[in-house]
């Protein structure tokens, strides 16, 4: 079931989308992170980007050109170096 937009994020995220498709056809590469208080929405606006995305970009249509990582800070919290579990997290994809 899709989650209700009450907070309007759709806008936010088709200026991100565009904004990644700039740098993209510029050849260029980026990286993006979101900050918030609890509870502002980090989270759904994730899921709506990333909805989004799959629906522009496809295995079959040969338009897969983007790679998303999404690490949970809150899930490694007690590691020393996090360097480490980032590339674990990477070598998992």
């Amino acid at each position: 079931m899709k989650k209700l937009d009450v907070l309007n994020r759709d806008r936010f995220v088709a200026d991100l989308l565009r904004v990644m498709e700039n740098i993209s056809d510029n050849k260029a590469s980026t990286c993006f992170a979101l900050n918030g208080i609890w509870g502002s929405g980090k989270s759904f606006v994730l899921d709506m980007f990333e909805e989004k995305l799959s629906e522009i970009q496809s295995e079959e249509t040969y338009t897969d050109k983007y790679f998303i990582v999404r690490y949970n800070s809150w899930q490694y919290d007690y590691y020393e170096e996090p360097q480490s579990i980032y590339t674990l997290q990477l070598s998992t994809y």
